[in-house]
């Protein structure tokens, strides 16, 4: 389903699903019941900023992402006051100057991507197969 379209409540069951959590165990690590949680995710209850601000954290996913869908689900955060932040910054400015660059890291990402996928995959097959 398109993420645009879900619902917030949507949003943080289908994170809470890819963390392998019941909605008791999220509850607990928000400081909320399971029916809090339940109604959240049927969109009965708006999470809090507390809430947000925790989910954010414990998923490492943007804000924006869980209100609306929209931008990057996993935002990249760079440290501007540290030295290899600083050094990404100026890799990040390079690559958008370098159009070959550019290709050739994001298709390593995508092999990688590509790949970690595939193994999770095999993986979750075995473990149904064994039960």
């Amino acid at each position: 389903m398109n993420e645009k379209k879900q619902g917030i409540g949507q949003r943080i069951k289908a994170l809470r699903i890819e963390k392998d959590l019941t909605q008791d165990e999220l509850g607990e690590k928000l400081g909320l019941d399971k029916g809090t949680v339940s109604k959240m995710e049927r969109d009965e209850n708006a999470p809090t900023a507390k809430t947000l601000l925790t989910l954010k954290k414990l998923f490492g996913v943007s804000t924006d992402w869980i209100l609306t869908g929209e931008g990057l689900k996993h935002p990249l955060e760079i440290d501007t006051d540290d030295e290899y932040g600083q050094g990404l910054l100026e890799m990040i400015d390079d690559l958008k100057s370098n159009q070959s660059a550019l290709i050739k890291v994001l298709s390593f990402f995508f092999e990688y991507k590509a790949k970690n996928l595939s193994t999770f995959y095999k993986k979750k097959n075995r473990k149904m197969k064994n039960g």
